[in-house]
């Protein structure tokens, strides 16, 4: 006899699909900082593990608090925050205490936030030869200025982070050099306000209510000395996409087999990022009339000709993120098929760096 069976264990949650703790000094507890990943549910709450896997963030329903505690760990806590009405721990707005052994209790840490943000962000698409192209490239988180998290280019000055002031996403190419006196004064002579050297960028982007700068949809303008003038490139994004992507699983004896390989990602193209296959005309791109990506190899073209394509969400940043399987055309047939054994993930390394909050501990607010 067939019917539908009542599981107590199966619930649905709105929840982010990670957590990352960022600004713990260092300390015998800074390893709290990092990446946490959704696990399981918790007394009807989202719990997240440590990417290292020793760590999670769960709900403790006795006492209507979120904690951070050993994994496996009945009792006890490394870190509480008061739950209050959120749902998930993912809020900036959560104040969290901090065991201290050598005080033998919890004490406030208002550097330290939980938020829902990418670990890594890339720039992408500034054409080589053109003014400021120096933005291109991959940013690590690193902590939270003005509400929102911020994030460093490893080895340079370069910041991007939040203005209140403007509601802009700034890049600032020297934004981890402190204004000198004379340049403060520069700006004070020539815009009336002793504070716009804090607002001095290379390029901005609206941040029309955005929780972080990693989304394809938002507009960059990049300033450009022989206007005078802040201009937009159409070319250029922040997304969370990653650096290159493995396509496989193929079948060699079947149409189309050469989808498979490493593909590096390579520019801009109809607003969002695409790949190519070195040393070849194949690509992978993103088609906005039906939303999704498509791998083709007739290189870029405004049109959905393609050798295989798989359907995303109208926000998806990477041809790893799709809602479909991968459907790849066969003449004998004269469509595309659905090969379940074809996938696209991201290879290699990310090209992410270790959090590095010293980097902003003094002007993190």
């Amino acid at each position: 006899m067939q019917g539908h069976v009542a599981d107590t264990e199966v619930i649905a949650v709105s929840a982010p699909r990670t957590v990352t703790i960022v600004g713990r000094a260092a300390g015998a507890t800074d390893v709290i900082n990092g990446r946490y990943d959704l696990a399981s549910v918790c007394h009807g709450r989202p719990a997240y593990v440590h990417s290292r896997g020793d760590l999670c963030i769960r709900y403790l329903k006795e006492e209507h608090r979120w904690i951070i505690a050993c994994l496996g760990q009945d009792n006890g806590c490394v870190a509480f925050a008061e739950a209050g009405h959120f749902q998930h721990p993912g809020h900036i707005e959560l104040e969290w205490m901090l065991w201290e052994a050598g005080r033998g209790m919890f004490c406030a840490d208002p550097g330290m936030r939980a938020l829902v943000a990418p670990t890594v962000v890339r720039m992408a698409g500034r054409r080589a030869e053109a003014e400021n192209a120096r933005i291109n490239g991959s940013y690590t988180l690193a902590g939270i200025m003005e509400g929102r998290p911020a994030y460093v280019q490893p080895g340079t000055h370069h910041l991007i982070r939040y203005s209140s002031r403007t509601d802009r996403w700034l890049l600032d190419t020297d934004g981890l050099v402190e204004p000198s006196l004379a340049s403060r004064l520069y700006y004070w002579i020539f815009r009336g306000d002793l504070n716009a050297a804090g607002e001095r960028c290379a390029a901005f982007s609206e941040a029309s209510g955005s929780e972080h700068p990693g989304s394809s949809d938002l507009d960059w303008f990049v300033w450009e000395s022989r206007r005078g003038n802040f201009l937009l490139d159409q070319g250029v994004c922040c997304t969370t996409a990653p650096p290159s992507l493995q396509v496989s699983g193929r079948a060699g004896w079947r149409e189309n087999e050469f989808i498979n390989g490493e593909y590096a990602l390579a520019g801009t193209y109809l607003g969002r990022v695409y790949y190519q296959k070195p040393g070849t005309h194949i690509v992978i791109r993103f088609w906005p009339p039906r939303s999704c990506w498509l791998i083709d190899g007739l290189g870029l073209q405004p049109s959905d000709a393609c050798s295989a394509f798989a359907d995303c969400l109208a926000d998806s940043e990477s041809p790893a993120d799709v809602c479909s399987s991968w459907l790849v055309y066969e003449a004998t047939r004269g469509s595309h098929l659905a090969d379940p054994c074809v996938a696209v993930s991201p290879s290699g390394d990310d090209g992410s760096a270790q959090m590095d909050e010293q980097m902003l501990c003094s002007s993190m607010c």
